[in-house]
């Protein structure tokens, strides 16, 4: 990457770090206007203080959030519509924690929720339609060679491999693979080093990336030394396939990086804040909105089967501390005895057979609305939205005795509403299910964040609605 390249690449995420803040900000702005329109069908009163006073918050708070969340830091050439898009949900939902503390803290009731709901609904709306344009609008320079820029990889290995892949598939981060290079032997190093760096000068490569173990680390100091002279970018790959799969995590000694692949992955602190903030902000939202909903589902609960409307579990929570998780009653109130007699002890599910299920409880089941009671768990700090389901203790036994390895790393995680293995495969009865769905929840040990977790509620919404619970 010559200077010229290297300035052209900062000016453009300068760019487009501008652009964003100014358009979303135009959009706010908008927003407020067209949200009180769609509310009072005119703008008579919207020039007095109390509304003054609302916009300022809005922009206010708007500007603050835009300063402590990044949405439009783009420096990683992720130019994905999800994750542009769950960006700005994020940065909504804050701001509609922002707007629920100004409500509070100035007593007036009297603003409006159907028209900041309007607000929110204009900005969601036209933000996301601004960014898959943008995305589509890359994708179709890119696809066409303009504005990309050219990488190469040091060492093949799977990881390398799906880097590749993953480039190939999304023109639009405009990123152009130009070839594999291979440090064949300490022998032929110079040679080699030769040639790549030949190749790079003649080529005008942008990025190099690095495969460890495939590459050394007197290799990497030599090639880094040459990227400095010629403003061509070095990254590396850590292609230890194996042991990701275990839950690999990266602690600090100082300022010392230490791989840790043991059974324990210590707890990443970094998003930790904001993810509880999430599940407070996002359970105290689903609370407030569907207290209908609750009550009618309590109220059905107790008109169609003799019982309370709520049961109570005990589940195995994070680190293996017992906790107590709450459910609207799908069963009849001597379930127990029923498992007992017909069904030799067994205290799983039977599916739609399962003779201790209410016919509303099936209903229940089908939508998994019978789990919304755990959002008292959640706001308790017990669970989290998103996570490995909790288990009872008899699971938990079945797991470990197949593998000690899972049962540590999903008791190294809190509990949650809804998982990956929930929408992936759902309920589990047999010590194969209950496998094949832990995998999938231990996916998240490594892929977890804020995107993630949203994407599964979506799934898990979609899956309420078209009621394919299982």
């Amino acid at each position: 990457m010559n200077y010229f390249t290297y300035m052209k690449t900062s000016f453009f995420n300068k760019f487009t770090l501008r652009i964003g803040i100014i358009t979303d900000t135009l959009l706010m702005v908008f927003a407020f206007f067209a949200s009180y329109y769609l509310k009072y069908q005119s703008f008579t009163d919207i020039y007095t203080n109390k509304q003054f006073v609302l916009f300022s918050f809005l922009s206010i708070s708007w500007l603050w959030l835009i300063f402590l969340l990044k949405p439009y830091d783009y420096k990683n050439r992720k130019y994905e519509i999800p994750l542009l898009i769950t960006n700005l949900f994020k940065l909504l939902i804050f701001q509609f924690a922002l707007i629920a503390i100004f409500w509070m803290l100035t007593m007036d009731i009297s603003y409006s929720r159907l028209r900041m709901a309007y607000y929110f609904s204009v900005i969601f709306v036209l933000g996301s339609s601004y960014r898959m344009v943008i995305v589509y609008l890359l994708r179709f320079f890119r696809s066409n060679g303009i504005g990309t820029k050219k990488y190469i990889i040091i060492g093949k290995g799977n990881i390398s491999q799906s880097i590749v892949d993953y480039y190939q598939g999304r023109p639009e981060n405009g990123l152009t693979f130009e070839g594999f290079f291979d440090f064949i032997s300490a022998e032929n190093f110079e040679q080699s080093l030769k040639k790549v760096e030949d190749f790079i000068i003649e080529n005008q490569i942008d990025y190099v990336y690095c495969s460890s173990p495939y590459v050394n680390s007197t290799q990497v100091s030599r090639l880094l030394e040459f990227a400095a002279n010629h403003q061509v970018e070095l990254k590396m790959i850590m292609d230890y396939e194996g042991f990701l799969k275990n839950g690999l995590a990266i602690e600090y000694h100082d300022f010392i990086p230490v791989v840790n692949i043991s059974k324990n992955p210590p707890q990443i602190e970094q998003g930790e804040t904001i993810k509880r903030i999430f599940d407070i902000v996002f359970c105290v939202f689903v609370m407030i909105l569907g207290f209908p909903v609750f009550y009618l589902i309590g109220l059905i609960t107790k008109l169609t089967s003799k019982g309370p409307i709520f049961y109570k579990s005990e589940r195995i929570g994070h680190w293996g501390k017992k906790i107590q998780i709450y459910k609207f009653r799908s069963m009849v109130v001597n379930a127990d005895e029923i498992a007992h007699q017909l069904m030799n002890g067994d205290m799983h599910s039977m599916g739609d057979e399962d003779p201790r299920i209410t016919a509303w409880g099936r209903f229940m089941r089908k939508t998994r609305i019978d789990e919304l009671p755990q959002f008292f768990n959640v706001l308790k700090g017990e669970m989290t939205v998103v996570g490995p389901r909790p288990l009872p203790d008899y699971d938990l036994e079945m797991i470990k005795n197949v593998s000690v390895l899972k049962y540590n790393l999903l008791i190294s995680m809190k509990p949650g509403l809804t998982s990956i293995g929930q929408v992936k495969f759902g309920y589990a009865a047999t010590t194969e299910e209950n496998i094949a769905r832990v995998n999938y929840d231990l996916l998240y040990l490594n892929k977890n964040s804020l995107t993630l977790d949203i994407w599964i509620i979506l799934k898990t919404a979609k899956i309420m609605l078209q009621a394919k619970g299982r």
